[in-house]
């Protein structure tokens, strides 16, 4: 374990804390939902112990949905239906929002403490990666009921699935290595072996190629083997990432 597991991971809490956004198709008023007006599109601002729509065609505020102080973790499904938030007060939980009613849910209990969400693409699981259990939790978001999970290595921080929903990653920052896993099954492989403290994944449109940041750089992983590539590296070592989508 490192000696500066405690520290980088308050860091990560902390980063998470801030505001973040998310965005959705949502109905307007019912009276316009009526009359066959088009869906307003809805971004969805997670502000400590709470979320806040705004309007995108006013570009008003509106009311405030309460998730319980210290949320700091916020996830869409990407069918725009439901927001998923998880959070410090809202202890071993995440709390489904409805992006049609701004309504939350009954809270999804789950192991200690989510340090990461995940979602397939095509909206059918909700992962809920647990730093301290070192575990994830998936969940079948038409039910919002835990339906299986899977062992990950210590100290799992970011978790991503591929685009064709057949596969994922899991970052382990406390062992350096990478749980990959199957979405059919919910069960998890060998660990990949890669630099030291494995923060961020990301994986390319065509599913092929897992990316995994550490301080030392970025590391490629083939899908197709789960063998990991030569270290690409980064000046000041590597934090989160994304990549593009091709039109």
């Amino acid at each position: 374990m490192h000696s500066h597991l405690t520290r980088i991971r308050l860091a990560t809490v902390t980063a998470l804390a801030l505001p973040i956004l998310a965005v959705a198709a949502s109905p307007g008023s019912p009276a316009a939902a009526q009359a066959g007006s088009a869906r307003v599109v809805t971004a969805y601002v997670l502000n400590g112990g709470a979320v806040t729509p705004i309007n995108t065609v006013t570009n008003k505020a509106l009311k405030q949905i309460p998730t319980g102080g210290g949320s700091g973790l916020i996830v869409m499904t990407p069918n725009g239906k439901t927001i998923y938030v998880a959070g410090s007060d809202n202890g071993p939980a995440v709390l489904p929002i409805s992006t049609a009613t701004n309504k939350p849910g009954t809270p999804i209990l789950v192991a200690r403490t989510p340090s990461a969400l995940g979602v397939t693409p095509h909206s059918k699981t909700l992962y809920v990666v647990d730093q301290d259990s070192n575990n994830v939790d998936a969940i079948r978001t038409g039910t919002n009921q835990v339906v299986g999970g899977f062992e990950t290595g210590e100290v799992p921080v970011a978790i991503a699935v591929t685009p064709n929903a057949t596969s994922g990653y899991v970052a382990n920052f406390g062992d350096d290595t990478v749980t990959p896993f199957t979405v059919a099954t919910n069960s998890s492989g060998n660990p990949i072996t890669v630099t030291s403290d494995p923060f961020g994944v990301a994986i390319t449109p065509d599913s092929k190629t897992a990316y995994v940041t550490s301080n030392r750089g970025v590391t490629p992983i083939n899908v197709a083997t789960n063998k990991p590539g030569k270290l690409i590296k980064v000046p000041g070592g590597a934090g989160l990432i994304m990549i593009t989508r091709v039109p």
